[in-house]
Formats: C-alpha cells, sequence, structure tokens
C-alpha cells in the first residue's frame, strides 16, 4: 500500500551564519524522508541522501555501488539495451509498463547489485511482488527498493552510492518482560498451574 509522506523540504542551513563552513549533514541534501522508511541512499557525488522503502520479494541487505539508469528506463524491455553498463551496479529504473518484479529480474538478468525504482510522485510506496504460483512471492536475491520521484535528479549514472537499511527497532525491556511473562504464563498453563501476575 502507499503511505503519505511527512516532510521531505530540507531546512538545513536556513540560519547559518554567513562565510561559516556547513557541516557534514548540512553538505547533504535529504530527499524523500517519511513515514515508513526502510533506509537511505547516500549518493556520493552530489551529496544527497534519499530515502527509499523495501520491497516484499527481495533482499534487505545494505549494499554499495555506482548507479547506472536503465534503458530503456522502465526496464520493460526483455533485455537491457545497457546490459554490459549494469553488471556490477546499482540499476535505476521507472515506475510503470510493467511490474516491479519483472524490472527487478531484468536488472539481475544484466547482473545488477540492486534496484532502485523512482515512483511517479513523491509519495511512499512500498514495493509489492509478483505471485510465485504457490502462495508466495518470486523472490529477487538483491536489495529492490523504491524512492520519490523528485529523487531521480540525484541518481545519476556514473556516481557513487550506498544503500543503506535502518536497524530494525530494538524490543523494550518492558516488551521482552512480557513475552517473558506470557511464555511462563502459558508453561505454568500447560502443567496445571495457576500464576497470578501484576501489572500490565
Amino acid at each position: 500500500g502507499r503511505d503519505a509522506l511527512i516532510g521531505g523540504e530540507d531546512k538545513a542551513g536556513e540560519n547559518k551564519t554567513e562565510g561559516a563552513q556547513p557541516s557534514a549533514a548540512e553538505q547533504f541534501k535529504t530527499v524523500g524522508k517519511g513515514s515508513g522508511q526502510a533506509g537511505s541512499i547516500t549518493v556520493q557525488e552530489g551529496g544527497a541522501v534519499v530515502a527509499f522503502w523495501a520491497s516484499s520479494f527481495s533482499d534487505k541487505r545494505s549494499i554499495e555501488g555506482g548507479l547506472e539508469w536503465a534503458k530503456p528506463e522502465h526496464a520493460d524491455a526483455d533485455a537491457l539495451e545497457n546490459a554490459a553498463s549494469i553488471h556490477g551496479k546499482i540499476a535505476v529504473v521507472r515506475r510503470g509498463k510493467c511490474s516491479f518484479t519483472q524490472k527487478a529480474l531484468r536488472c539481475v538478468a544484466a547482473g545488477a547489485i540492486g534496484v532502485v525504482v523512482v515512483n511517479t510522485e513523491d509519495q511512499a510506496l512500498a514495493l509489492s511482488g509478483d505471485s510465485d504460483g504457490n502462495g508466495g512471492l518470486v523472490r529477487v536475491e538483491v536489495p529492490v527498493v523504491c524512492v520519490w520521484g523528485s529523487s531521480a535528479e540525484h541518481l545519476i549514472s556514473g556516481t557513487k552510492a550506498s544503500l543503506t537499511y535502518d536497524a530494525p527497532p530494538k524490543p523494550s525491556l518492558l516488551a521482552a518482560t512480557r513475552i517473558l511473562a506470557m511464555r511462563t504464563v502459558a508453561k505454568a498453563a500447560h502443567h496445571g498451574k495457576v500464576i497470578l501476575t501484576v501489572g500490565g
């Protein structure tokens, strides 16, 4: 499904002292930060940090490499015209004309180490996959992610980039205690014991 995004506007540097050097964080423009974000792509040349949303059918590991736009840009041809240029790189494709899985599989067939799908608008989009016919999804063994439409201007062929997944949130101590308490109660109930717990 789609989530409406909050923010996305770069406020860095609004109150800078004239002539002051920008901090490392201010040198990078953040594009597309919002709800449900899975990670970000840091583009080395051009200094942008582009938020991304994950797919339901691909590997979720961080990677580094050069960016290369697929030809055709929608990756809707049986074979990519620039397969040799895609090999060993993070392929960039546009949304539309064929399924996300088909785009990804064509890029992987050309040797891509990851795939970035550029949405048609500035909105979050978690990519859905194609059915494998057995109740699951066709799996793609490289990261496949989606970015805002306006991110395209920062994803330039030949530039180096890092695609980094955010760390999953760690369960709180209270949540871990509750899980342990539920397991203890279930085990005790199985053995015919009654346990009273206090607290929420």
